[in-house]
């Protein structure tokens, strides 16, 4: 029980039964609570039985009832050593209501997560798993993506994309979009884009490898992707995607049309490219048809950024993604496990920077207690605390993820410290141990205000550029049995509440009950709910 900063804890003892103390009577009884004589020689308990001779733990609840009788609210926790669990089950959005937090952003003890994103109009777009369909997030700040995650939904949580493109799904024969060998009819009725709008082009070629070419006000740069959503009517059709320099050079990559809308992308790293940008889509063979939607043209980036202005006129940023909560009865400062699954926008080799999944900070990259991060500069995945909170001394942990990790697929991730002991943290990828620190014991001199998930907790920057799901927090170490028996559970963690914000339902002479040398505690109680 917690109330006005004061804390009464009850020795489990007194809530359970425990067979490996139980040294007489039937341990069926025991564990089903029917009335026998039982005796225990656990240390817990015996502590327990001392407090309730001196009368500490009642004259304790008799203070609490002073203060709860009159309707006051107060804090109820079940201690199962588990920090938090966030499933980002429930969805929602605060479109309409924006001091209504969506239920995804709910921890398993109702605590809410606070998530931003800079938006612009028609800048965030996500495929919506209940309906199926692209969706963008309507123009009002801080809404979150919930997208399909390993079990249910998940979060997507991404960093800032800058669209390069003007009228990326429209008006593909002006401006500076130009037709060659191929003609072009604007919002199509023939199919439903992406979004389920007629918004779609129709592109139909009148000579083999006829095009239409994109030229951008946009200098080259370094690693340029050129992405956009294609289909065709009946069976295949095969094309082709290039990004080149006004001035020379060029790439190119074939891509394959079918019957259902897919995403298809190149990747440059325009080395020897001049001048400005130009990016195009044609279609190999004479009178073949293609559907085209949401184009974007995406600079310094090995890899699709994602639906990002699909029906503007003009080119759209999206705004980078942050989503923290508060650490406070959550994280273990010295030891404790912390895992969850990932879907990873990019491959290997792809990041132009490490994509963080986890941290506790206090804000700054430079105040961490704990943070797990694909790193850009290898094909590992790090586990980094610091000693003291100091910015210049950490330990760190590196697993190789070299054949482990694919693109758009489900992972499982983890990491587990004990920094009072020798070589004590430990990293999980898919269930199974990666890697085992090799470091002393060191001291943490405190835990951070927040965990952000996907990002740094200041939002500054390091995006996952994954869809994050079934986050676990516990304040004791798990082992590789649990990490590969959640990776192979087959269902999401399903962690019940802890704590609970509650009043009396009753207002009684007393909660305390004495029968002989027998004391009950009785709360009926209330949720509060705000």
């Amino acid at each position: 029980i917690e109330y006005q900063g004061i804390k009464i804890k009850f020795p489990r003892a007194w809530n359970r039964f425990n067979t490996r103390n139980v040294v007489s009577g039937s341990d069926v009884q025991a564990m089903s609570g029917v009335e026998k004589s039982v005796f225990f020689f656990d240390q817990d308990f015996m502590v327990a039985e001392k407090e309730l001779e001196t009368g500490q733990i009642i004259n304790e609840v008799e203070r609490f009832y002073e203060y709860a009788r009159d309707g006051s609210t107060f804090l109820i926790e079940q201690d199962r050593d588990i920090g938090t669990y966030i499933s980002f089950e429930g969805g929602g959005n605060s479109a309409t209501v924006p001091t209504i937090t969506p239920r995804g952003l709910l921890t398993n003890d109702k605590v809410a997560g606070t998530f931003t994103r800079a938006d612009t109009a028609d800048s965030s777009w996500f495929l919506d798993p209940s309906t199926g369909l692209m969706t963008v997030v309507p123009t009002t700040a801080n809404i979150p993506r919930f997208e399909a995650g390993k079990y249910g939904h998940g979060i997507r949580i991404d960093g800032a994309a800058a669209n390069k493109i003007d009228a990326p799904s429209g008006d593909f024969d002006a401006g500076n979009w130009a037709p060659t060998n191929i003609t072009v009819a604007n919002d199509t009725s023939e199919t439903l884009d992406p979004s389920g709008a007629n918004q779609a082009a129709k592109l139909t070629a009148s000579a083999a490898n006829g095009n239409i070419e994109y030229t951008s006000a946009t200098a080259v740069g370094n690693d340029v992707t050129f992405a956009c959503w294609v289909k065709c009517s009946s069976g295949t059709v095969a094309g082709t995607l290039t990004i080149a320099g006004t001035g020379g050079g060029s790439d190119t990559k074939a891509y394959t049309a079918t019957t259902i809308w897919t995403r298809v992308f190149i990747t440059s790293d325009t080395s020897g490219f001049t001048t400005n940008l130009k990016a195009s889509i044609d279609i190999d063979t004479n009178t073949e048809i293609i559907y085209l939607w949401g184009t974007a043209l995406f600079d310094s980036a090995k890899f699709d950024l994602g639906t990002v202005g699909a029906l503007s006129a003009a080119a759209v940023t999206r705004g980078a993604e942050n989503l923290k909560f508060s650490s406070t009865d959550i994280v273990n400062k010295t030891k404790g496990t912390v895992g969850g699954w990932c879907k990873p926008s990019f491959a290997l080799g792809e990041l132009a920077a490490d994509a963080v999944l986890y941290q506790c900070a206090d804000g700054a990259s430079s105040e961490v207690h704990s943070q797990i991060q694909f790193r850009s500069a290898a094909n590992e995945i790090r586990v980094l605390m610091r000693k003291n909170n100091d910015s210049t001394v950490a330990v760190t942990l590196d697993g190789t993820l070299t054949g482990l990790l694919t693109k758009d697929a489900k992972h499982h991730w983890g990491f587990t410290y004990d920094v009072t002991i020798a070589n004590g943290i430990k990293v999980y990828w898919d269930g199974a141990l990666l890697n085992t620190s090799s470091n002393s014991a060191f001291n943490i001199s405190e835990i951070g205000s927040f965990i952000g998930i996907g990002e740094f907790v200041d939002g500054s920057a390091n995006a996952s550029w994954c869809v994050n799901d079934d986050i676990f927090i516990s304040k004791v170490v798990k082992d590789a049995t649990w990490f590969n028996h959640v990776f192979n559970k087959g269902r999401g963690y399903g962690v019940k509440r802890n704590r609970w914000t509650v009043r009396l339902a009753e207002k009684n002479n007393s909660i305390i009950q004495r029968f002989g040398d027998r004391t009950n505690l009785v709360l009926k109680m209330k949720e509060v709910l705000t």
